[in-house]
């Protein structure tokens, strides 16, 4: 599955809060301002407010087609997608890390539900518009007919689809809906289920399907995550397609399967209990849309307030055959005993003494895929349940891509820092506290597999350069890191 984690078609972004680091092998505090990230297309605190990790852009439906009608008139190439966020995706999101790449990677992720304001709220964030799937849908439709925009509908079940169809050609002159195919996913091959006279149609067939029309527009109802998920997977095998958008049940309501909550309920934030009473059968999927959605809010903006989240932070080494034996009296080498500062220096093999004999170790650093530049060591955060021990092998094998190197050193509570709000907001915690393992390589560059949605490339650097070559806020994480070599 094609996961870019880079976020398009965002404003840069500049933290005015300082990232407070804390080192606690030698329990020296110290302070590094984050520089404003020129270049990069993360979030915008002003008009995208994050929920449970998602952006959300804060944008009324005027301002929603207008950048349409802008992106659509003119030709650039690149194709986009628009998703619809609502309490529920974004607990979903929360949960699956994969899906939640997808939905910050979309050019425009619009507000759907009113639990999200609340949500915003409780995590200090303002979100003043709301733009559901099916008003957005309609109001893009009536744009394409009236610019000549050419619509290709795909999803829901048998039927619905195609008297959806109907009634848009009767409602709007001059829609151009060229093809519709319904159906559903089934599984991760993307293969289509549909309840029509064929059983299984490969999703081949279906891209084919689209192409063949030239559709300017597609619209997919196949639910949440599934819908965002194929999009991301296809739509760069969609020749004409410039828009893309999941839209749930959007033809359901359409087509009248589904009857939408009244106005002023809608407008006062009732639409769930509409739904409990017309639908008794989504009881389950509303507790969480509601009761659960707060729940989890509340949880987050209490660990973004005090809770650190454990992280492991590999030091990967390369470059001597008796690295082991340098780095730890014999006696310690096949395990990974937790060991501090003073205890280790006061061995007889102190690694400040190496560096001017042994010039020839090298670090491996990897560069992140949301930042130009951005150099810093593997790292990554421990799993509930999880040892250090454990989660510093599962990181490096899923960042890294590869089982090949051993632990040399475990320094336990190595490091720790509070994030600036963009990522608490982000990620959920307050900080991160760190446990530095000392790894050495036992591969060949070409046995490390980098995971594309974290990392664009690698590189080994002599020791001495390691330190200038990562990022300015990583610089005093890696000099106290290579002070236990």
């Amino acid at each position: 599955m094609k996961l870019d984690s880079r976020f398009r078609g965002n404003d840069k972004w500049n933290s005015g809060e300082n990232l407070i680091c804390y080192c606690h092998s030698c329990a020296v505090p110290f302070r590094s301002l984050v520089r404003r990230r020129e270049g990069m297309n993360l979030y915008n605190s002003k008009r995208m407010p994050i929920i449970l990790g998602t952006k959300i852009d804060d944008l009324s439906l005027k301002e929603v087609l207008e950048k349409a009608t802008d992106f659509l008139a003119n030709d650039t190439g690149q194709a986009k997608y628009i998703v619809t966020p609502n309490p529920e995706i974004c607990l979903l999101a929360e949960q699956d890390h994969a899906y939640q790449h997808i939905l910050n990677d979309a050019w425009l992720s619009l507000p759907d539900g009113i639990g999200l304001k609340l949500g915003a709220a409780l995590l200090g964030e303002k979100l003043s518009n709301r733009v559901t799937g099916v008003d957005y849908s309609l109001a893009l439709i009536k744009l394409a007919a009236d610019h000549g925009w050419r619509i290709f509908l795909f999803g829901a079940s048998d039927g619905v689809a195609e008297k959806c169809q109907k009634i848009l050609e009767e409602k709007y002159q001059g829609v151009k809906i060229v093809g519709r195919y319904p159906g559903r996913i089934f599984n991760f091959q993307f293969s289509i289920f549909n309840k029509c006279s064929i059983p299984n149609v490969s999703n081949d067939k279906i891209i084919d399907s689209i192409n063949q029309v030239k559709p300017d527009i597609l619209l997919v109802a196949l639910g949440a995550p599934l819908q965002e998920q194929w999009i991301a997977e296809n739509l760069s095998k969609l020749a004409t397609v410039k828009l893309a958008a999941g839209v749930g049940g959007t033809f359901d309501f359409i087509a009248g399967k589904t009857l939408r909550a009244p106005r002023l309920m809608r407008a006062i934030g009732l639409e769930w209990l509409w739904r409990v009473t017309t639908e008794p059968h989504r009881i389950k999927r509303i507790y969480h849309a509601t009761l659960k959605f707060i729940f989890v809010v509340l949880k987050w903006r209490l660990r973004m307030t005090f809770v650190y989240r454990s992280n492991v932070l590999g030091l990967i080494v390369r470059g001597c055959s008796s690295v082991v034996e340098r780095l730890l009296p014999k006696q310690e080498i096949a395990g990974s005993s937790p060991v501090t500062r003073s205890t280790f220096c006061e061995s007889k093999k102190c690694p400040s003494k190496l560096y001017a004999k042994k010039g020839d170790i090298q670090i491996l650093l990897v560069e992140r895929c949301d930042e130009d530049g951005h150099w810093q060591l593997p790292q990554g955060g421990v799993e509930p349940g999880e040892t250090t021990e454990t989660a510093i092998k599962r990181e490096m094998t899923e960042e890294v891509g590869t089982d090949k190197f051993k632990i040399v050193k475990h320094v336990p509570r190595f490091f720790s820092y509070r994030w600036p709000k963009l990522d608490r907001l982000r990620r959920g915690y307050a900080g991160q506290r760190q446990d530095l393992f000392i790894l050495e390589f036992t591969g060949t560059d070409e046995d490390i597999k980098l995971d594309a949605r974290e990392c664009k490339q690698f590189k080994w650097v002599p020791i001495a350069e390691a330190q200038q070559t990562v990022h300015e806020v990583r610089k005093a994480q890696v000099e106290r890191a290579l002070e236990w070599i």
